[in-house]
């Protein structure tokens, strides 16, 4: 069974999954005694923001007209704690970005919710501003409040359940790149993989992992997570400030084919080589792995990417369950069958002393229309060898769990093999 806290992160957490709020909306609500803190308008009576607007449209030219009027403009922020530079990171043209940048914009500060301009960039999928920001020392490994970096952005988008378009891919290389790192976790203790996992998007991490291996050497100040330019504007020394994740261990695993051995890094080594360093074993808050969450999610590609590339199928959470307690938590038969066939325990019992067909004739949400589902992943685990019999550590029979859930179909399926209670 996946543990409570996990199911409440990937199947509750919607918010956290879902896209960002569009810039400035979770402070639309804020009281007026707030904005009535901004700056007065100029005595020339224009809008103290008019710089913003300058830098949403590209506007160089007007960028630099300001800022050649009244220089402290430039660190200006706005209700949303956004700076220029913030705004002009979401602007389809990057010219007015780069104005801001040539007069000293702070390329790390932050808004209110933690946000720099590369959080911004990545989001709005913009590749030329993102590439802009990595060269004048954007850092890569920044964390707003939620704990996300840039890579976090990147995989937290819309669903990901189509291929990833040009431009997410170009952005996914630019940060592997600079040396982004995919092991960085937010406050919920999940990593970009967990997230690439719950999403199903095993190409962005396709395009992750080789990269990191033959890294470019970074780009400007910023690629180890400070610039010079943050501290004037954003509060804080850098001292005060998340470090950059400590370089990830090598992992276990035989590195697997997949389609990376293709790319090769500086040094000639494959994707197999280069995705070691990363843990794909990485644990969140209640030792959920990847692999739980691609499972519990039911998606096939990044399941076969993560065992490729070494990772633990019979991995524990907090409460003893495996991937494939996961899986047939939501009655996921292809991912219960993709799980055995990689050598997944039919026969492992978590702390309760269930089996995963214990867990999926009990613990499976009582909805109807997952009966028939959950019937088909039964069939899958007692295929895969699965004790039709097994008793919990209360005595109980797979069999006799179904009278509480109410799995009719399952009950069917058991005592078709033999199930007594």
């Amino acid at each position: 069974m996946i543990p409570t806290l996990c199911i409440t992160i990937v199947l509750s957490a919607a918010a956290w999954f879902d896209p960002p709020p569009a810039p400035g909306a979770e402070d639309a609500a804020k009281p007026a005694a707030q904005e009535a803190k901004q700056p007065a308008a100029t005595a020339q009576g224009r809008d103290r923001f008019e710089i913003h607007a300058a830098a949403q449209t590209g506007d160089a030219e007007r960028v630099m007209k300001l800022l050649a009027e009244r220089p402290t403009l430039l660190h200006l922020k706005n209700a949303a704690g956004r700076m220029p530079i913030h705004v002009a990171a979401t602007a389809s043209d990057p010219s007015a970005l780069g104005v801001l940048l040539e007069h000293g914009a702070a390329v790390n500060g932050r808004d209110h919710q933690g946000d720099t301009p590369l959080h911004l960039a990545v989001r709005a999928n913009i590749v030329a501003t993102v590439d802009l920001l990595l060269q004048a020392g954007a850092g890569v490994d920044r964390k707003n409040a939620r704990g996300e970096t840039p890579l976090h952005a990147l995989v937290t988008g819309e669903a990901l359940d189509s291929d990833a378009p040009p431009a997410q891919r170009a952005i996914a290389s630019l940060l592997a790149r600079a040396g982004a790192d995919l092991r960085a976790t937010d406050r919920m203790g999940l990593s970009p993989l967990h997230h690439a996992a719950w999403h199903g998007h095993a190409e962005l991490v396709e395009l992750l992992a080789p990269l990191r291996e033959g890294a470019a050497a970074p780009r400007g100040p910023g690629a180890a997570g400070e610039s010079p330019r943050d501290d004037a504007a954003d509060g804080g020394s850098a001292a005060s400030r998340p470090a950059k994740g400590e370089p990830a261990p090598s992992g276990s695993g035989d590195g697997g084919s997949g389609n990376g051995a293709a790319v090769r890094g500086a040094d000639g080594s494959s994707a197999a080589d280069a995705v070691r360093q990363y843990d794909v074993d990485l644990r969140d808050l209640s030792d959920c792995t990847p692999l739980h969450y691609a499972a519990l999610a039911g998606k096939l590609p990044i399941m076969d990417w993560l065992i490729a590339h070494g990772a633990a199928v019979d991995a524990t959470d907090n409460t003893g369950g495996t991937p494939l307690f996961s899986a047939v938590h939501r009655c996921r038969r292809e991912a219960v069958e993709r799980l055995l066939a990689a050598g997944a325990n039919v026969h492992h019992r978590d702390r309760r002393g269930r089996t995963a067909l214990h867990a999926l004739a009990a613990d499976t949400p009582a909805e109807p229309e997952l009966d028939a589902l959950a019937a088909s992943a039964a069939e899958a685990l007692l295929r895969g060898g699965a004790e039709v019999n097994a008793r919990d550590a209360g005595g109980a029979t797979p069999l006799k769990l179904t009278r509480q859930s109410r799995r009719e179909q399952v009950a069917d399926v058991l005592k078709r093999n033999g199930g007594t209670e």
